[in-house]
């Protein structure tokens, strides 16, 4: 059982001046939120285990609280499942969220939002003025949560280094100390690859004019537009680049990201 609720706001605006300029503005923004009201959970799961209560497509991590400054941080540190031989100085320190001496499966909880945005805003803008023409379009989303784990398409964790400073003694870093082929347990990698997913789009961008004369009628031609325009030109985001809904993981290296395009063409009206 689930129970959903939200709602749409809508605003359009036109007006046309005196000189002729006309501009337009068309915004709109939806709110969605969902809880799972009743699941078949195992009675005696802990809350934050269960799915009731939580959104649908809740995300789920290990937490990490800082770094293992020293050895004595690594060696008072709660277990891992596998791996416990690997530990450096400078890994995630990762919160034993249950309390029975072992970092597993169960320490996994609920962070941050869903994997689905809370929130959507679009809005476009433009204006007509003596046959020129210009429109843009901005898209966001708010209140989601994004994995992004393979910044490039070589499929292994280490291309992470180049998004941050890593861990040294004394310093202040984003990222774990740096290792080469060696397999750490599942719960090292914490929130690392978790991101606040909002982002505000510069989604399409055009700009034309339109010819109308008479040398254009006498050869058939009623109207002929000029128009130069761009797709997906930027993005305001935390995440490490711009993927949006292009993303993978495990086997499939990475994701192609989303691709910025430039077009130029010519519209010819009979």
């Amino acid at each position: 059982k689930v129970n959903s609720h939200g709602y749409e706001l809508e605003l359009r605006l036109n007006h046309v001046f005196n000189n002729g300029l006309r501009a337009w503005l068309n915004t709109s923004m939806t709110h969605a939120i969902n809880e799972i009201k009743f699941r078949d959970d195992a009675p005696l799961l802990p809350a934050y285990q269960k799915g009731a209560g939580h959104a649908i497509n809740q995300v789920y991590s290990y937490i990490d609280h800082g770094n293992l400054a020293t050895w004595d941080d690594v060696i008072g540190s709660s277990n891992w499942t596998t791996g416990n031989d690997m530990k450096l100085p400078g890994d995630y320190n990762i919160i034993d969220f249950n309390g029975d001496g072992i970092v597993d499966n169960d320490d996994r909880a609920p962070y941050q939002y869903a994997s689905t945005p809370q929130n959507t805003y679009n809005a476009s803008l433009g204006f007509e003025w003596k046959g020129f023409s210009c429109f843009a379009q901005f898209y966001g989303v708010t209140n989601v949560t994004r994995e992004v784990n393979f910044p490039t398409f070589r499929s292994t964790a280490h291309v992470a280094y180049a998004e941050g400073s890593y861990w040294t003694p004394g310093g202040n870093a984003t990222l774990p100390t740096p290792r080469w082929g060696t397999t750490v347990d599942a719960a090292a990698t914490g929130t690392r690859y978790w991101y606040d997913g909002a982002y505000l789009r510069l989604k399409n961008v055009e700009f034309s004019y339109t010819f109308k004369n008479n040398w254009l009628k006498k050869m058939g031609i009623n109207s002929c537009r000029l128009y130069l325009n761009g797709d997906n030109l930027y993005m305001w985001t935390d995440m490490p680049d711009d993927r949006e809904a292009n993303y993978g993981t495990g086997s499939s290296d990475g994701a192609y990201p989303t691709v910025r395009r430039f077009n130029f063409g010519i519209d010819i009206t009979l």
